[in-house]
C-alpha cells in the first residue's frame, strides 16, 4: 500500500485494523490529534493492543465501554492511565 506525504489523523488511522498492536508515542510527542481519530473508530476495531511509555493528555482509549475495541500495556504508569491498570491497562514495569 502506497501511503500518501500528506494525510489527516482521520485518514492516518484506517490503517489500523483490528488485531494490530499500536506504539504510541509518548511524553510531549504523545499523538493527541491520532488519539482522538483513533478512539472515534472504536466501534470498527476489536482487540487493538495498545503500547506506550508515559503518554500526556487524553486516553479515552482506556475507557471501560471501550474494553473490546483497546487494550493497553503501559511500561510506565503516568496519571492519565493510572486508575485504569488492572482494569483496560496492564502495567509491564521496565525500569
Amino acid at each position: 500500500m502506497k501511503i500518501p506525504n500528506k494525510m489527516t489523523a482521520d485518514e492516518a488511522v484506517q490503517l489500523i485494523k483490528s488485531n494490530d498492536r499500536v506504539l504510541i508515542q509518548g511524553g510531549s510527542a504523545t499523538p493527541q490529534a491520532l488519539i482522538k481519530a483513533m478512539v472515534a473508530r472504536a466501534s470498527e476495531l476489536r482487540n487493538v493492543e495498545l503500547v506506550h511509555l508515559h503518554t500526556e493528555g487524553a486516553c479515552g482509549y482506556t475507557a471501560p465501554e471501550l474494553r473490546e475495541s483497546f487494550h493497553t500495556n503501559a511500561f510506565f504508569i503516568g496519571g492519565n492511565v493510572r486508575k485504569m491498570v488492572g482494569n483496560t491497562v496492564d502495567y509491564i514495569p521496565v525500569f
